[in-house]
């Protein structure tokens, strides 16, 4: 080895001090992402690349999670082609893209890691290249081990796509925030408590869950081994103890998504630094462009008309919201939305007619936030939510 490879030298530019702040902020990133992708048994490490003193290309794991557990070797060093290449690491750094592992014990860029893979049940890997300046410099890799489900989802609104958006983020927004160091404090502490808010949260409702799914399981039971002959007092009660395991069912299922729809649109309220576009007003209808929505009235030529914001930020609006309101109406009344369009003076507004928007909680305030930073408006009127975008003033 000449000292390179992919033309990447971990020669730091920077002092000991901002260098220790980045990797702390890259730290308490893994362990938001293994919270929202790996939940059920958070499992992820940071690895920092780097060249040893023969000019031989390394890595050297500087963050394990769960933190107190010897699984993921904390402090240990390795080489990316000795005593076998790396495959998928090296995948990673050469696509500056993240490598997704769906089958681990089959996919033959994780040869090199069977044993590691069948002693430690590791179904599913992805693995997440972090560029500090303009070279990849560390690695961040989820693990799904069971209970997680195998393999990240596709899709536009899927696990993979997020993992995409994260990497933009971690470097555009979390390194240059570290070693700037200013709000690097405010934004690493916003993250720790926003994240186990949902940790707890997610926990206490499927432990909930658990318990009601073994109470009516039990019930249904003594329902059947008492037959048609059991009091009518009695059938009655317990028909009302089915009915009530239901309600909590159907609640506890509307605070999980709450909580993460809230924790998925509060990343989003930090200030941005991507390009804003010029969207059509077509595209943003195109979001519900679904059976669960009709489209009603809009003016001539509205779907002409343009917007300027974050493309992201547009995304998640819309996106997230779609997600609330199908959990409200799936449990709740099952009316479709009414969807309709118009200029308002300089404003695009777009009104949703839906019973959801009559029990206005945290996550529908969030979204109100969410619009502002887009310098638009958000209000509810009974049963009814309007979106104002300000309209490009061609």
């Amino acid at each position: 080895m000449d000292g390179t490879f992919n033309n990447c030298h971990f020669v730091p530019d920077d002092t000991f001090d901002i260098i220790a702040k980045v990797e702390e902020c890259l730290k308490s990133t893994a362990l938001s992402l293994a919270t929202q992708i790996t939940r059920l048994n958070r499992q992820a490490v940071v690895k920092r690349l780097f060249y040893d003193s023969d000019g031989k290309y390394k890595y050297m794991i500087i963050a394990g999670i769960p933190e107190k557990s010897d699984r993921h070797g904390l402090g240990e060093e390795g080489f990316l082609f000795e005593p076998v290449e790396k495959t998928a690491l090296l995948e990673a750094v050469n696509s500056n893209d993240v490598v997704i592992i769906q089958d681990a014990y089959r996919d033959p860029r994780t040869q090199y890691m069977r044993v590691h893979v069948e002693t430690k049940n590791i179904q599913s890997v992805a693995i997440i290249p972090i560029k500090y300046g303009n070279v990849v410099k560390y690695l961040i890799i989820l693990d799904k081990v069971p209970p997680s489900q195998k393999g990240f989802t596709e899709g536009k609104e899927g696990e993979i796509e997020f993992l995409r958006q994260a990497k933009h983020r971690i470097e555009t927004k979390v390194i240059p925030c570290a070693k700037a160091g200013t709000d690097t404090n405010l934004y690493v502490i916003f993250q720790q408590l926003l994240n186990g808010l949902l940790h707890e949260t997610l926990n206490r409702l499927m432990s909930i869950g658990g318990f009601n799914n073994r109470t009516g399981n039990q019930l249904d039971k003594l329902i059947s081994a008492l037959g048609d002959g059991v009091d009518a007092q009695v059938k009655e009660l317990l028909e009302k103890l089915q009915r009530n395991t239901a309600t909590i069912k159907k609640e506890s299922t509307l605070c999980e998504h709450n909580i993460k729809g809230f924790h998925d649109l509060a990343r989003l309220i930090l200030p941005t630094e991507e390009i804003e576009e010029m969207i059509s007003a077509k595209h943003i209808l195109g979001y519900f462009a679904e059976e669960n929505y009709v489209l009603g009235s809009s003016d001539n030529g509205i779907e002409k008309s343009h917007i300027i914001a974050h493309p992201s930020k547009v995304d998640a609006l819309f996106s997230q919201f779609k997600k609330y309101l199908a959990v409200r109406t799936n449990n709740g009344n099952g009316h479709k939305t009414l969807i309709s369009t118009k200029k308002e003076g300089s404003f695009l507004e777009i009104c949703l007619q839906n019973e959801s928007f009559r029990e206005v909680n945290t996550v529908l305030e969030l979204f109100e936030y969410l619009v502002g930073t887009m310098n638009g408006w958000l209000r509810f009127h009974e049963d009814r939510c309007v979106i104002a975008l300000p309209l490009y003033d061609e």
